[in-house]
């Protein structure tokens, strides 16, 4: 079973917070753009049905593109640069 070290708990923190940020973002966006698009088709319930369709795929894409750029991002030398490893000396 390998080690849970600082730095890697520090890791999925910022990869975790990446993604939810970004899924917010989907959500907001997919939930507008699916009613105007549901009341495009159909005025009246197509607004609610785009909006809770449009928002369930908004979240989904805006986790998967935030899990990945918060992972490209910490894999990345410069963000490996900038980080420093917690030890006891700076804390």
């Amino acid at each position: 079973m390998p080690t849970i070290t600082a730095a890697l708990v520090t890791r999925i923190s910022a990869v975790q917070t990446t993604e939810n940020v970004t899924g917010a973002i989907g959500v907001m966006a997919g939930v507008e753009y699916g009613a105007i698009l549901g009341t495009s088709l159909m005025p009246g319930i197509g607004t609610a049905i785009g909006a809770v369709a449009g928002g369930m795929f908004g979240d989904r894409i805006g986790r998967v593109v935030g899990h990945r750029t918060g992972d490209f991002l910490l894999k990345s030398d410069a963000m490996r640069n900038m980080v420093k490893p917690m030890t006891q000396d700076n804390l």
